[in-house]
């Protein structure tokens, strides 16, 4: 049920995108076509947990890596990792065993649409690399940059993790970035 929603909230994404092609880009025609962006976040990922109790939420500090390439205003791919700061268990839904989670790394090659001039819309897939097991990720999530220096953001941010036969997560954050190349930013 979990998948079909997260599947819904992607294909009305991509529809938005066929109504906002009409969007005046009058204030995005100052930005140079093709630049790199760099950011770094710390954020939280929330953990579903089944316990004789009830669902309960493990909250694991996170540390996020993001690279992205913008091939203009509104499209871009961008490579996002994290780490996840903590030791855990969790079942794996295939084979109903738990698995340790060790320091886990979450590596996701996004696509990336910007639909205004700072929210930021992304989605792809990628994988959890971990020592006991790798686990295939699908990814989707927001954020919002806001401008504070000539090339400097800060973007809170906010994405789904879906894992193929294991465990989904929620992870809220704060980045920093910065963006090289001719990009001037308005103050």
């Amino acid at each position: 049920m979990k998948k079909i929603n997260v599947l819904l909230v992607v294909l009305l994404t991509l529809s938005l995108s066929v109504y906002g092609q009409h969007e005046e880009k009058n204030h995005e025609q100052h930005e140079s076509d093709g630049h790199f962006r760099v950011s770094v976040a710390i954020a939280h990922t929330f953990l579903p947990e089944e316990t004789a109790e009830g669902t309960q939420n493990l909250i694991l500090p996170t540390f996020a890596l993001d690279i992205e390439y913008w091939m203009n205003h509104n499209w871009g791919i961008g490579l996002h990792n994290d780490l996840e700061l903590l030791n855990f268990e969790v079942e794996d839904a295939h084979h109903n065993v738990f698995i340790e989670r060790e320091f886990p790394v979450l590596l996701t090659l996004d696509a990336l649409w910007k639909p205004n001039k700072n929210l930021v819309l992304f989605a792809g897939p990628g994988i959890e690399l971990e020592s006991n097991k790798n686990y295939f990720v699908f990814r989707a999530g927001a954020e919002y940059e806001i401008p504070f220096s000539n090339n400097w953001d800060v973007c809170p941010l906010v994405f789904y993790d879906i894992r193929d036969g294991a465990y989904n997560t929620l992870t809220i954050g704060l980045g920093i970035g910065y963006t090289f190349g001719n990009k001037k930013r308005p103050h």
